[in-house]
């Protein structure tokens, strides 16, 4: 049963009627999604409305609806009140995580909930918000985070989650597993520099670099440096730790499982949660390894649909952010390019022409531009054969040393210059996605 609320967070109701109903968790970041088919239409559910779980409180970002008539949400967590606050400039200077958060939160209506993060470091951020600031925290601290909607708590631990003993075992609640290894971020030495030049030496043994050759014996060396370190000390701490990751292959793992604790009673020795290490036994790989849950997609109504990802290791904070946005700035990028090339463009169009082209181009990019990814691929083509339409149609009176029309004219200058906005953008044809994979972006 989910609770609604409305955007003034007035309760209108429960809902009961619904079906494919998945949380999703990440335990990089903290975020959890709440996504649902909406079978019935007692309750109007709009963007921004509140919905309530027995754990957490999300608020809705999406709406959809399909041909059989059903509406779909997507919701976050409620992080609102973090989200409120701004701040111009957040620092500390040698102080706990805990100290920082309670400073980051003051006002908020938000506490400091479990803490076993107890070491001391500096960090700064410029332009931001109170969550903004949790975050800068997480990564300088590297620990991981967790949000109590009800209780508005944020927890912080070296790492989140524990080692039940719990395992993974094909046939019984391991469906299918998929291996993914790579090694394109190896190294096995780190020469850590920290504030005006700050390195390691005087904390060990007269030598600026660390390593660690946990897996083979060769020499890669990765120089590393973080302006927030004032501390020989725990620069070399940090160092150690982010090369421990880095010295080994990162190794994932895709999984359906069969949640068996959700399912059945006597069966508690096969829970787990977001972040507990588990025992993986795949006969048909060979695979008898431990690896730690780093996603988890949970399906309440259906436990044997459940997901997970597992990982040796962890991209920090700020990697998985910028995963989620590198694509973004690849478009600010192209578009940066497309007004350039329409500028030029537009500079050499008859002064009688640039002030309907200029609304034409205008119009269309901004409507289509934001349109789904399907119609931008039809639209392109569209785009395309016109321009050549018109092409051939001027050819053919310029040729015939006939006058050429005006409605010719009036439609070729800003469907030209619509075709070269879209030719910049030149990754929509072909690009390759942030892991490496070759994908199509129409």
């Amino acid at each position: 049963m989910l609770k609604i609320y409305d955007t003034n967070h007035n309760a209108i109701g429960h809902i009961v009627k619904y079906k494919d109903l998945k949380i999703e968790g990440d335990v990089t970041t903290g975020d959890r999604t709440l996504s649902f088919t909406y079978m019935a239409r007692h309750h109007e559910i709009c963007e921004e409305f509140y919905i309530e779980t027995q754990d957490d409180e999300y608020v809705v970002k999406e709406k959809g609806v399909s041909t059989d008539g059903f509406l779909s949400f997507v919701a976050v967590l409620n992080l609102e009140e973090l989200e409120a606050k701004p701040w111009s400039s957040f620092s500390i200077a040698d102080s706990t995580i805990s100290d920082a958060a309670k400073l980051a939160l003051a006002g908020s209506g938000w506490t400091v909930g479990e803490c076993t993060v107890t070491k001391k470091r500096n960090a700064g951020i410029l332009q931001t918000n109170t969550l903004g600031v949790i975050q800068k925290l997480c990564t300088a601290f590297m620990c991981e985070v967790v949000y109590d909607t009800k209780k508005k708590t944020v927890s912080f631990y070296e790492q989140v989650g524990q080692d039940k003993g719990t395992f993974f075992l094909t046939g019984l609640n391991l469906k299918r597993l998929q291996r993914k290894g790579s090694s394109y971020d190896y190294y096995t030495r780190i020469i850590p520099i920290g504030q005006d030049g700050l390195t390691v030496e005087s904390v060990n043994d007269g030598k600026n670099y660390l390593e660690n050759y946990q897996y083979t014996k060769k020499v890669k060396t990765y120089i590393w440096k973080d302006e927030s370190y004032t501390d020989a000390a725990a620069l070399k701490e940090d160092a150690e730790a982010k090369l421990k990751d880095l010295s080994k292959p990162e190794v994932s793992y895709s999984a359906d499982i069969i949640n068996l604790a959700k399912q059945k009673a006597g069966y508690s020795g096969f829970s787990f949660s977001l972040g507990d290490t588990i025992t993986l036994i795949d006969a048909a790989t060979g695979i008898r390894e431990k690896q730690r849950i780093i996603k988890l997609t949970q399906y309440p109504q259906n436990h044997t649909k459940d997901e997970c990802e597992l990982a040796n290791k962890l991209p920090s904070f700020e990697e998985a952010r910028e995963m989620l946005f590198s694509k973004d700035v690849s478009r600010v990028s192209n578009m940066l390019i497309s007004l350039f090339t329409f500028i030029m463009l537009f500079s050499l169009l008859p002064i009688s022409q640039r002030y309907y082209s200029f609304f034409v181009i205008v119009t269309f990019i901004d409507y289509w531009d934001t349109g789904d990814v399907c119609r931008q691929k039809w639209y392109f083509i569209l785009i395309f054969i016109l321009a050549l339409f018109l092409f051939v149609m001027r050819f053919y009176y310029w040729r015939m040393l006939l006058p050429i029309p005006y409605i010719l004219e009036y439609l070729y200058t800003p469907t030209c210059l619509l075709l070269s906005h879209h030719f910049n953008e030149i990754d929509i044809l072909l690009n390759v996605d942030t892991d490496g994979t070759l994908i199509k972006q129409f």
